[in-house]
Order: C-alpha cells, then structure tokens, then sequence
C-alpha cells in the first residue's frame, strides 16, 4: 500500500465516489478542485525536495481520503475562504524551498506574501505566523536580508490594499480593516461545533501517533531531510495548539494539518515496515472510513 502504483488511482476513485454521494451544489466542484489541487502539491512538494526518496503515492493518496471524508464539515460557499488552505501550502512550500537556497529572502518573500493574502481573507490566520519564523530558523533561512523580506512580502497586499482605498477616498473603511487585522478573537468555542472538535482531535492522534516515530527514523536520515522532518512536526503541534487557542481557524488550518500529516505517514511508512506500522496503516483507514460514513448519513 506504501509504495504500490495503484495506491493513488484507489484513493482517486475513492475520493471521487465519497464526492459524488455528497454532491449539494455546485460550489462542491469547488472542494474538488482544492482537494486535488492540493494533493497534487503534495506530489510537487514531495518530489521537488525528496522527501519521501521510496517511489511512493501513499501521502497525496492519504491526503485525498482524509480530506474527501472530512469535506462535510466545511463550507465551500465561501469561495475566498476555501483559497486560505491553497495559499498557506503555497507559503509552506515557499519556506521549505528556502532551505541553504541561493537566494533565500525571494523565498521567504513569497512564502509571507502567500500568508498575507490569507490573512485579508480571514484575520485569524495571523496566528500562523510565529511558526513560520520558527521553520526559518529549523531551515536555515534565517538571515539579516530575510526578515525585512518576510515583513515585505506580509505587508505587501496591504500596501496595494491601502492604495487602491486611498484612490476610491474609503479612508474610514481602510482605518477599520487594519485595526481588525490586529483583533484575533482567541478561545471563542461557540465557534466550533462537536464534530469540528471530534475531526480536530482524530487528526491530532493520527498526527502524534507518526511524528514521534518520524522524528526516530529522521535522525538516521540526511540532514536536509532531518531538518524538513523536524520542522514539519514544529508546525503539525504548533498548528494543533493555534486551533484550540483560536478555534475559528480550524476550518482554515484543518487542511494544512492534513497535509503535514500526510507527508509525515508516507515518510514513516515507506522507511519503516513492520506489523506495528501496519496495524496503524489499518487503524487509520478504518477510522477514516468512519469519518465519511458519518458525513454520508449526517
């Protein structure tokens, strides 16, 4: 299943079936899209920096079937909202991509950008952005030049933003959005209802039940890819933390969870063979299948 060919193909066709017995609207072809568009960074990200170096499928795979049976929990109507999860992969990879780069701050640059263009989105994803200045520092990104980069690259829609409202004369509005961007509304749990929390902390024990023994198998590994591992699980916890602190960021975040999870279980599963990793590779589909079940009859 790790690193069989047709680990992918079953995962599509999967997540297609799951897709079309949930099918509402039309803004569903709009999780579609950032569903595979997603799973198809996870390929790109994977094979761009080696992370998984066994020819396997199993992540983007894993990625789809979690995503596809946790899509009834969010809402796709939202179409700027639904971009949130796209633009902070982009910014992860951005930031991996800065790794002993030749140019580093053009990374980082992008990566705060990307960040930036979330924040105007939902306000909130602010709280990401501690953990991105951790990962340049676990990458080696960290510079005198990067970090006028990262706070050039973050402000940069708001400098557009500010001149295009200063050219239509909305200098109140533009006073309001920017002193909101700065009101992260921490521990509001009547924004998050049970099976947010339920799909939140199924997530987290898949995530911990593979970083610990990713963290293991990583120190045998070549550095880049101790560092990218090690810095992979900073943001996994990291994550997990922000959601419980600002629940309103769990439908944002929830992919991005997945992600790092997925890469993670396909690192571990593809280095590590054995009954034990089996029975979680098990473990998690069934609790996965029961997940879309759940959505299916909810």
């Amino acid at each position: 299943m790790a690193t069989g060919r047709a680990t992918l193909p079953a995962a599509v066709i999967v997540s297609l079936i799951l897709w079309g017995i949930q099918f509402n609207d039309y803004y569903s072809i709009i999780g579609i899209l950032t569903c595979i568009l997603s799973a198809y960074m996870v390929i790109y990200l994977n094979s761009t920096f080696g992370i998984i170096r066994t020819r396997s499928y199993l992540a983007p795979a894993m990625f789809m079937l979690m995503y596809s049976s946790f899509s009834f929990i969010f809402n796709y109507n939202n179409i700027i909202a639904c971009l949130i999860p796209l633009l902070l992969t982009g910014s992860l990879f951005f930031i991996i991509k800065g790794y002993e780069s030749e140019n580093p701050p053009a990374d980082i640059f992008n990566a705060f950008l990307l960040v930036g263009l979330g924040c105007i989105a939902n306000k909130n994803i602010l709280i990401v952005i501690p953990v991105f200045i951790i990962s340049m520092i676990q990458l080696r990104s960290m510079n005198a030049r990067a970090l006028p980069a990262a706070i050039l690259g973050f402000v940069a829609p708001y400098w557009i933003m500010t001149g295009y409202f200063l050219l239509i004369n909305h200098t109140e509005e533009l006073k309001t959005k920017i002193i909101n961007l700065f009101g992260i509304e921490p521990l509001k749990y009547n924004d998050i209802n049970f099976i947010q929390l339920s799909c939140i902390g199924i997530m987290f024990l898949i995530f911990i039940s593979v970083a610990i023994p990713a963290g293991k198998i990583s120190l045998k590994d070549k550095v880049k890819n101790r560092s990218i591992i090690k810095n992979l699980n900073t943001i996994g916890v990291y994550l997990f933390f922000a959601t419980m602190a600002v629940p309103t960021i769990v439908i944002s975040t929830l992919p991005i969870i997945m992600l790092v999870t997925s890469i993670i279980l396909g690192y571990v599963m593809t280095q590590l063979y054995n009954r034990f990793t089996f029975i979680l590779l098990i473990s998690y589909i069934l609790v996965i299948s029961a997940v879309a079940v759940y959505g299916l009859i909810l």
